[in-house]
């Protein structure tokens, strides 16, 4: 009696699993890299919005320019600086709650998200801000939140 055994080792991947394995690792690689650009995005944006970077567009610009401001930006946040009673939140320890201006983010024609503190908590409001007839500025909180 004669036996034959096959020198072939069942453990050894073949080129076509191989191709297989690859193909699912490169999508998954570029499943993280998608993941990892929209962190980053998010980060941008956010320190952009702590830093007060506004977010006006040419047609946002354009639309003050037709009303008659040649700088909306600070006209802006110089009104909100004197609005200081728009902040629903009561300074602690004798502080008193504040806007500061480099901390006031313009997002678009309509909106601002304005950092606040008294030394001792700080929080951000969401406002609504339109123009009036008269030239003042009107405000309406959208939203708060304590940070």
């Amino acid at each position: 009696m004669f036996v034959s055994y096959s020198c072939s080792n069942s453990t050894e991947p073949t080129a076509t699993s191989l191709t297989e394995a690859n193909t699912r690792l490169q999508l998954q690689l570029d499943s993280l890299r998608l993941q990892i650009d929209s962190l980053m995005d998010k980060q941008v944006y956010t320190q952009d919005a702590r830093s007060g970077k506004d977010l006006l567009s040419q047609s946002d610009l354009d639309f003050f320019k037709r009303r008659g401001l040649t700088n909306p930006a600070e006209t802006i946040k110089a009104d909100l600086l004197k609005n200081n009673q728009l902040i629903p939140v009561k300074g602690n320890l004798g502080g008193t709650m504040q806007f500061y201006k480099e901390r006031i983010q313009i997002l678009n024609r309509q909106w601002v998200m304005a950092y606040f503190e008294d030394g001792h908590s700080a929080g951000e409001l969401l406002l609504e801000y339109t123009f009036t007839d008269t030239g003042s500025i009107s405000w309406k909180v959208l939203s708060s939140r304590i940070l």
